[in-house]
């Protein structure tokens, strides 16, 4: 774990209260993923050092990328599964985030059915499985791309916009609509009580290496002292969450958030587009930006939304991180790998 990574863990625990994960059980799917895995170091950094004795259930879908410093821990058990049949575990559950799910725009258009599959099937295999358990709350980790296409600021949860249904690329986004819709109906039918954290575009220290999303790429390349090239003209605006104001506020609502309610996780007044982002990281690198379009079709739809966060904000919640600070951390935490 590098430091910026290490630093981020003690901020978050320092951020808020979580004495409601005492000595209760957490299941968490997606655990090998980027904020899955930072949730559950977060809980064992909680047990380790303020001895909250929460029990983590992590589940994974491929065994080599479960985290070292996450391997043969007390209060920790790990469990194989990709969501696609019944779920079984004898356990007790308190609480459940549901964070399991494909982010590479690549795969979402060579296997668009497979990615459908896996978000709305893999979201209903879990509430099937919370709805056998006394649970005190199932969490959605859902996207912004759940939106579609709005030109228009102070985007609430209320809102919808365009998805193209003759895109492979709209597999992403319809799976996260569907998912969001199984967790409301398995409230409203069956009494489960979920949450849904619709989060902005969301990165920090501790990407996964095979992440090769728009800010990762781009600052890898200016550390390698290497132009970055915008493969679109980027002119979408950017909605941004920083991964420790995210888990923050996944905590929050897992706490606090209301049954059968969405909230927005976005900072505050975000005023970028794509191509904004790679001047700043081409800054930090002294590197210069080009604009390369062909070939490219697995980009989402050029986007203007800004996302509202005042919904999360009542239940106590406010991001820390404005867009430059926290690609600062990010390119810092790159910059920690070479």
């Amino acid at each position: 774990m590098n430091k910026t990574l290490a630093d981020d863990i003690v901020e978050i625990t320092n951020r808020d209260n979580y004495d409601f994960l005492r000595n209760r059980t957490v299941l968490i799917s997606g655990a090998t993923g980027f904020l899955g895995s930072i949730i559950a170091r977060t809980i064992v950094f909680l047990n380790n050092n303020y001895h909250y004795d929460t029990r983590l259930i992590l589940i994974y879908r491929t065994r080599k990328k479960i985290p070292e410093d996450l391997k043969n821990l007390k209060n920790v058990k790990w469990i194989e599964s990709d969501l696609s049949s019944q779920l079984v575990i004898d356990d007790e559950i308190d609480y459940i985030i549901h964070a399991a799910s494909p982010t590479r725009s690549e795969f979402f258009v060579s296997n668009p059915v497979e990615t459908l599959d896996i978000i709305a099937n893999g979201a209903k295999t879990m509430l099937e499985f919370a709805k056998t358990k006394d649970i005190r709350k199932f969490l959605l980790v859902s996207s912004m791309e759940a939106y579609g296409t709005l030109m228009k600021t102070d985007v609430d949860e209320n809102d919808q916009g365009y998805i193209d249904l003759m895109s492979s690329r709209s597999s992403y986004s319809f799976g996260k609509r569907a998912a969001e819709l199984y967790s409301y109906l398995y409230y409203k039918e069956y009494g489960v009580p979920t949450s849904i954290a619709r989060l902005a575009m969301c990165f920090g220290a501790g990407l996964p290496s095979d992440d090769n999303r728009a800010h990762k790429s781009f600052c890898e390349s200016a550390i390698a002292g290497n132009d970055i090239v915008l493969r679109s003209n980027g002119e979408t605006r950017i909605n941004f969450i920083y991964s420790v104001d995210a888990i923050c506020a996944i905590f929050s609502i897992l706490r606090d958030g209301k049954d059968g309610e969405m909230y927005n996780v976005a900072a505050d007044n975000p005023n970028c587009t794509i191509k904004d982002m790679a001047q700043y990281i081409a800054n930090l690198g002294d590197v210069n930006v080009r604009i390369d379009t062909v070939g490219d079709t697995c980009f989402a739809p050029v986007n203007g939304m800004i996302m509202d966060n005042k919904k999360i904000k009542k239940i106590g919640w406010k991001p820390k991180y404005q867009f430059n600070d926290a690609i600062d951390r990010l390119y810092r935490s790159l910059l920690e790998r070479q």
